[in-house]
C-alpha cells in the first residue's frame, strides 16, 4: 500500500516535468489524489491552492536574466516530496489506523489518537466517542477494514 501511495505520488512529481504542463490541471489531480491519501483536512491541501503564476511586471522583472528558476514547480515539488517522507513515517502504522485516518474527520482522528493515548481515561472516553460517531461512517470503517483484510 504504501509504495504504491509513493507511486501515484511520484507521478506528480514527473508531471511537473512535462512539457505540456499546466498548473491548474496538475493542481486539481494533486488535490484529488493527497484528498485520498491523506484526508479532506490535510494541511497540503492549502499549499497546493496556493501554487500560482504571478505575471506581474515586478515579478517579470524580478525573474528576469540569469539562470530561471520555475518557483511554483519548486513548490509543488517541495510538497509532494513532503508528502511522499510522510508516507515513509505512517510505514508502521498498521490498516485499522489507516482506515481510520482516512474515514474520520481530522478532528475526530485527533479526538481518538488522544483518547487512545490516554491510558487513565481510555476505557471510559473511547465508548463515548465510538457512540458519537455515525452510524453511517461506522459501517463504513467496517467494510474498507473487511476489505482491506481479505
Amino acid at each position: 500500500m504504501e509504495n504504491t501511495k509513493k507511486q501515484v505520488l511520484a507521478n506528480l512529481l514527473s508531471d511537473l516535468e512535462s512539457k505540456t504542463f499546466e498548473i491548474e490541471a496538475w493542481k486539481q489531480k494533486a488535490t484529488l489524489l493527497i484528498k485520498r491519501i491523506f484526508g479532506d483536512n490535510d494541511p497540503k491541501l492549502a499549499l497546493i491552492e496556493e501554487l500560482h503564476y504571478d505575471f506581474s511586471s515586478w515579478s517579470l522583472r524580478d525573474s528576469s536574466g540569469g539562470k530561471s528558476n520555475d518557483k511554483v514547480k519548486e513548490a509543488a515539488r517541495g510538497i509532494i516530496d513532503a508528502a511522499i517522507a510522510e508516507i515513509s513515517l505512517e510505514s508502521g502504522d498498521n490498516v485499522v489506523v489507516e482506515v481510520l485516518r482516512y474515514e474520520l474527520s481530522g478532528k475526530d482522528f485527533e479526538t481518538l489518537s488522544s483518547i487512545m493515548a490516554s491510558d487513565k481515561n481510555r476505557e471510559t472516553l473511547l465508548p463515548g466517542f465510538i457512540a458519537s460517531v455515525s452510524n453511517e461512517v461506522k459501517d463504513l470503517i467496517i467494510k474498507k477494514l473487511i476489505e482491506k483484510s481479505m
